[in-house]
């Protein structure tokens, strides 16, 4: 999923499994983007050296609610990393 210039979803109950990049953010890439995200499992995302093969965060402030985050694999934050970014985990 991709979230770009202050797009702000409301993401609930959703799995983020077994998705690959070359890039960062497998599973989620938030750009200048706050979505908050509910109930939501972050499972067997990976990539090539690159960071946050579940989640990655540039610039942004996503709301992380009782979310999992398992069995990620990356070069850097396998399964959350922040460039620039506050994550808040509630």
């Amino acid at each position: 999923m991709l979230n770009l210039d202050a797009s702000n979803p409301v993401i609930m109950d959703c799995q983020f499994r077994l998705n690959t990049s070359d890039g960062n953010g497998s599973g989620m890439y938030n750009d200048n983007s706050s979505p908050h995200v509910i109930r939501c499992l972050f499972s067997g995302n990976s990539m090539g050296g690159n960071s946050g093969a579940g989640m990655y965060n540039k610039e942004s402030s996503p709301t992380v609610e009782d979310c999992e985050f398992v069995g990620n694999n990356a070069g850097v934050g396998g399964g959350m990393a922040n460039d620039n970014s506050a994550a808040l985990f509630c």
